[in-house]
């Protein structure tokens, strides 16, 4: 507001706004969908959880993020570390042992541009986007930070890095995953955003 004004600082504002509450939205319905097929996998449910299960996942997780943020600052920011660095962790694992499964094997139909579309390219962009959402959180984070103007930006573009090198890596090794699989990718469950109908695939996350 003070660089570019205060038209561009409230239309700022607004956005992140919007943003932050479409991100809360489809997160925990994400959340809630991945608990869903879990639930499936490990009961042996056909149909999953019922509606007022699923609303009560929807309704704690809102409910303890919200808890977490409110307690203290240091505590909210410390389990994010925790639940992040255990979300990567298990997604390397999960890229590694696709790779071994299929013995390292490169996948050139991945590289090939000719069956492309524009189509094809505004889906991928959505989870590309997705993928990248929150790289920029330590820039909210300036009054804590010790040498903000070094360890911020540092902490950013560090972020947006890590997180394009393993997004790539991560989706190769998943479409390599699911060659010669009954389910294609696009239509498999647990990729699927959550709604109280069915679980559909959607065009946003975040």
């Amino acid at each position: 507001m003070t660089g570019l004004g205060p038209i561009v600082g409230i239309v700022a504002g607004i956005s992140l706004f919007l943003a932050y509450t479409a991100c809360a939205s489809s997160v925990t319905t994400g959340f809630t969908n991945y608990v869903n097929e879990l639930a499936k996998d490990i009961f042996h449910l056909q149909n999953g959880l019922p509606k007022t299960g699923l609303i009560a996942f929807i309704f704690l997780s809102v409910l303890g993020s919200w808890f977490v943020a409110y307690k203290d600052v240091k505590l909210s920011t410390r389990l994010m570390l925790i639940f992040e660095a255990s979300s990567i962790f298990l997604i390397l694992v999960v890229v590694l042992a696709t790779l071994i499964h299929n013995n390292f094997k490169v996948d050139p139909a991945q590289f090939n541009f000719k069956s492309f579309t524009p189509a094809q390219l505004k889906l991928g962009l959505v989870f590309a986007i997705f993928s990248f959402t929150g790289f920029e959180s330590a820039a909210a984070l300036g009054s804590e930070a010790r040498n903000p103007l070094k360890s911020i930006p540092h902490a950013v573009w560090q972020s947006a890095l890590f997180v394009g090198v393993l997004f790539i890596i991560s989706s190769y090794a998943q479409v390599l995953g699911f060659i010669g699989s009954e389910v294609t990718l696009d239509k498999s469950p647990a990729r699927s955003r959550f709604s109280l109908r069915k679980p559909e695939l959607v065009s946003l996350e975040c």
